[in-house]
């Protein structure tokens, strides 16, 4: 359980850094105790944020194998972040409303439901809801870079380019941030100040 905390507490940095960090917390629970299904899930969700989907995708299996082990607030999570990986967004939608519902100050729940929102083209209510996750932890970085997205999806430019900034404020060397930032300004035709933020981009790494 130590080492689960220790995991956990790198994840909701999320940073990428922050994730990679993580792994071997999450490895050791699992290695300690291999009925651990929560720590299988952490690995999954670690996993699937550093784009090593099939890595991924074995860990959740793994999680779901250990479901009944779960509380009913960490069955909605590690269910919700499966069917993520599986990209059956419609399921994922379900699995994170129930847990947005139950238990309403869980953001993870809702930032995932807003992505989930997103994976499945419902750009309205991504907005909303990533909204609603951000009032819970205005500090997160990937629900500020997220909500960048929706907003420049529904064709709020101008908040889109909020959100960069906050990310970019709270991440520096975040360089995602940053080609969002230069495709809210090329939105809204400022392209003298698009092309200086892609060259920040390029300072920061291939």
């Amino acid at each position: 359980y130590d080492a689960f905390l220790q995991g956990w507490e790198h994840y909701l940095r999320r940073t990428p850094d922050d994730f990679a960090k993580a792994l071997p917390y999450f490895k050791n629970a699992v290695e300690l105790d291999p009925n651990y299904g929560r720590a299988y899930a952490g690995l999954g969700a670690c996993y699937y944020n550093l784009n090593q989907i099939k890595e991924s995708e074995h860990n959740y299996d793994e999680a779901l194998k250990l479901i009944d082990t779960m509380t009913d607030r960490e069955k909605y999570r590690t269910r919700g972040g499966y069917y993520l990986v599986k990209k059956n967004f419609l399921k994922a939608i379900d699995e994170f409303s129930q847990l947005a519902r139950r238990f309403p100050a869980d953001a993870a729940g809702r930032g995932n439901l807003a992505f989930a929102y997103y994976l499945a083209y419902n750009m309205p209510e991504a907005y909303k809801v990533g909204k609603r996750a951000l009032e819970i932890t205005p500090r997160n970085i990937n629900f500020h870079y997220n909500l960048g997205w929706y907003a420049m999806a529904i064709g709020e430019y101008e908040e889109s380019e909020t959100a960069a900034r906050a990310t970019m404020e709270i991440y520096p060397a975040y360089e995602r941030a940053y080609g969002l930032l230069a495709l809210s300004q090329l939105a809204r035709d400022q392209f003298t100040e698009a092309l200086e933020t892609y060259e920040k981009m390029e300072s920061l790494g291939a």
